[in-house]
Order: C-alpha cells, then structure tokens, then sequence
C-alpha cells in the first residue's frame, strides 16, 4: 500500500487570488465609461468591453477575426496603441 499526499494549499489559494483579482478588474473596467481592451504582444483582442462593441460594432469572436488596428483605431494613433 502506497499512501502519497501532496499539499495544494498554495497553490489553491494563488489561483482563489488571481480569479479574485480578474474579477475585480473586469468590474472596473466594465464600470468607467471609456472603452477598454487587452490584447496579447500580437495584438490579437483578448478582452473586450460592452464600450467597445457599442462603439465599433463588433463582438470579441469578431474583432480577433478582423484586422482590428487598421478598422477601429484611427490611422494617427496605431503607432502610439502598439507602444
């Protein structure tokens, strides 16, 4: 008989955290009036607010199928989005 235990605590208690704190920021960022997204170093959208889709018309499914930077971000701005 093999009787093996390993302790998750930590681990548990880090991913409680992280949920806790994505929560909190897609409150925030669903509560303040401007448009909010978050992409990845690709720039591929990875979160998309209500804003965003009532000010471009695009759900996020849409959006990540879209050349995004080129359609909704004015062409003087792109430069300074990507930094």
């Amino acid at each position: 008989i093999l009787n093996m235990t390993i302790d998750v605590t930590t681990h548990v208690l880090s991913q409680r955290e992280l949920q806790q704190r994505e929560e909190l920021f897609r409150l925030l960022a669903t509560s303040i009036p401007q448009m909010v997204w978050m992409s990845d170093k690709n720039g591929s959208l990875e979160f998309i607010t209500e804003k965003w889709t009532d000010y471009t018309g695009q759900d996020l499914a849409a959006a990540q199928n879209s050349n995004t930077s080129g359609s909704v971000i004015h062409v003087d701005d792109v430069a300074s989005v990507w930094e």
